[in-house]
This record gives structure tokens, C-alpha cells and sequence, in this order.
């Protein structure tokens, strides 16, 4: 007791607030440049804070060449016709007049992606997409790849009738619900460096892979879109620290946190921080479909087991109230013993929708 009366308080020192810092995503391309603003904000928020109306211009050495226009809230956009070898900035003037700048990038121009293919392995019921590149000219030497990918999917039951809240009438073929499409956006930092090899080669780069029994993705057709650019080192080690940051377990053997630089500057109040990194490069793509015919096992048998209810048309009553609450799907016109039926099912086995996709099929679709 003595001891611990003793002991002096300690008083923590207040944190420094992270909140509101400028976050600025994108890069500068020879045919189209796209800059994403947001704003920071406390680990107790689940939204993001787009950062609207501000003013963005490239320019090169001599001045501004074009301003970006805002096409949705945070996501500035403009067709560009840009000079590989010469040197661009983003200069950023937000609602709240932040003046900021990147620094000066030469843009480079990326080769194409020779090959997208995929692998099964038959042991583990296992797919997986790889690419490969090459420069011939040994320029690139740093690559970063993202992607997107689509799947098409289903629902159990078929919906056959539509409910307008007051009418069933029979489902139009155009606005069929048994079918949708899904696309999936990667969120993995993808990066590879050749500069130590004797060649500007990269062979069979891993993108994504699958485990066929734990996913629905390839049950009908899948496609994966590939974007590649050329980095410069410095990029490169931007996203390579973003990776080790991000992917760190936090356990004692880990290696530390460390500062993640920008190429950019608040120029009107230096003191003030902000989080990305602009590129500037060149974008290639190429496109990959799957279908699952041609893998070694139908993954079919995640489909969760739905089940059909049915009420008689002659109820009209409770009909209305099931149909009403917005759970429930009408399926189909059948008999229940010697009357007339109507049978249905909950939203979500029979409207693809509601899984998050689409009913209207990619005109890239196969």
C-alpha cells in the first residue's frame, strides 16, 4: 500500500488526430487520367468522404493542359493524349482552397500482357489465373497489375411472375431474375520487379486463385479483366511498403511499420499531410473467360438448399400480406390438391439481384 502511494499518475498524451487528412488515389495514362479524392476519417466511421468540387489540372513544364472533370463525387476524370517520355503533375486545389501538387512524372509506356491463362489442380479442386509479360527493350522492369472479375450465377427457383403490390402478371423474359452477373473489384496489391534478371520477362505471374468447393464464381462462366502498368521505382517501393504494412501480422517477428512517402505536397500549408500516390504510365489489359464446363469438378453443390412455400389463390389475404413484405418471391401458378396455387420463395432463391448482381448480361459476355 505504501509502495503504490508512491507511484506518480501518469498522464497520457493526446494522440494526433488523423482524421481529415486528403487521401488521393489514380494515375496519369496516355489516353485517360483518373484521380480519386476522399478524406480520412475515425475508425469509429464506415463511410467514406469523398472529396467533391475541387479543381484539378495536369500540367506539364511549361502549364496546364487539361482540367479533369468531376463525374461522380470524389472520382475526377478527363480523356488525355499524353507524351510517353515527357513529364506531368497533378495540381489540386480543393472546395476549402488546399493547394496541392505531385511531383513532376515521366510517363512510361507499358508493354502488352503476352499471355492470361489459368491452371486446375485436379488434387485439391484448385484454379488459378497467371500472366505473363515481357519488354523487349529491357524498360519496364516494374510492373503493377489490378483487375476486375465477373461471374455469371443463379438462383434455384425460376420466377415466372411479377407482383406490382396490387397485380400478379406473368414475368417479361426481359426482366428475368433466375440469371445475374457479379463483378468484383481487387482489393490485393499486386507488384513483381524483373530488374534482376537478365531479361525484362515475367512468366506466369499469379493474379487469383480459387478453391472450387469454397466458391461459386466458376459454377456457370467466369471472366477476369487484367490491368498492367509500368511503375517507376519509386512507385514501386510505395506499393511495396503499402504491401508490408497492410499484410503485417503484428506479431514480434514481424518487420515494423514503416513511413509511407508520397508524391505529394500540400503547397499552400506545408505543414498539412496527405496520404497516396499519383503514377504515371500507360495502361494495357487483357481479358480472360473460364467456363465451367471445362473444369474437373461443378461446384454446384454450394447452392444453399431453398425451399418453394405455397398459398391458395383463393386466400387472398394472407396472399397480398406474403407477397407485400418484400421477402418473398412469386415463382409460379401450380394446383394444391384440387384448387389453384400460387408458389413462392424467399428473395434470395429466387431473385439473383438480391445477391448483389446484376440481370443484365455484359455485351462482352460470351
Amino acid at each position: 500500500m505504501f509502495l503504490l502511494g508512491c507511484v506518480d499518475a501518469f498522464e497520457v498524451p493526446p494522440s494526433i488526430s488523423n482524421d481529415g487528412i486528403l487521401v488521393v488515389e489514380g494515375r496519369m495514362g496516355n489516353d485517360e487520367t483518373i484521380i480519386s479524392l476522399s478524406r480520412t476519417a475515425n475508425l469509429d466511421s464506415f463511410s467514406i468522404k469523398p472529396e467533391v468540387n475541387a479543381i484539378l489540372h495536369i500540367e506539364n513544364e511549361v502549364g496546364s493542359i487539361g482540367q479533369l472533370n468531376e463525374r461522380e463525387a470524389g472520382t475526377y476524370f478527363l480523356d488525355t493524349d499524353l507524351n510517353f517520355g515527357e513529364k506531368y503533375r497533378i495540381r489540386i486545389e480543393t472546395a476549402s482552397q488546399e493547394v496541392y501538387h505531385s511531383d513532376y512524372a515521366t510517363l512510361l509506356e507499358t508493354p502488352p500482357i503476352t499471355a492470361l491463362e489459368y491452371e486446375v489442380d485436379t488434387a485439391e479442386f484448385g484454379v488459378e489465373i497467371l500472366l505473363s509479360t515481357e519488354d523487349p527493350n529491357n524498360d519496364t522492369g516494374y510492373y503493377l497489375w489490378d483487375y476486375n472479375e465477373t461471374y455469371e450465377y443463379f438462383t434455384k427457383f425460376k420466377s415466372l411472375l411479377e407482383f406490382d403490390g396490387v397485380n400478379l402478371t406473368k414475368r417479361n423474359k426481359e426482366n428475368q431474375i433466375k440469371f445475374c452477373w457479379k463483378t468484383d473489384y481487387s482489393s490485393d496489391i499486386l507488384l513483381q520487379s524483373s530488374i534482376q534478371l537478365e531479361e525484362d520477362v515475367v512468366s506466369k505471374k499469379p493474379i487469383v486463385r480459387y478453391t472450387l468447393t469454397e466458391t461459386r464464381k466458376f459454377v456457370i462462366a467466369y471472366s477476369i479483366l487484367v490491368n498492367q502498368y509500368a511503375v517507376s521505382a519509386e512507385e514501386f517501393e510505395f506499393w511495396s511498403l503499402l504491401e508490408t504494412n497492410s499484410e503485417s501480422l503484428g506479431t514480434l517477428f514481424d518487420p515494423q511499420p514503416a513511413q509511407i512517402t508520397s508524391n505529394l505536397q500540400c503547397t499552400s500549408h506545408p505543414q498539412k499531410r496527405v496520404i497516396g500516390y499519383i503514377g504515371c504510365s500507360s495502361k494495357t489489359q487483357k481479358r480472360l473467360f473460364v467456363d465451367g464446363r471445362d473444369l474437373p469438378r461443378d461446384p454446384t453443390n454450394l447452392i444453399l438448399y431453398c425451399t418453394e412455400r405455397s398459398v391458395l389463390l383463393s386466400e387472398q389475404e394472407e396472399l397480398i400480406e406474403i407477397l407485400s413484405s418484400g421477402r418473398y418471391v412469386p415463382t409460379r401458378y401450380a394446383p394444391i390438391g384440387d384448387s389453384e396455387g400460387l408458389f413462392y420463395a424467399a428473395n434470395f432463391c429466387a431473385d439473383c439481384r438480391v445477391q448483389g448482381g446484376t440481370n443484365v448480361k455484359p455485351d462482352y459476355w460470351f
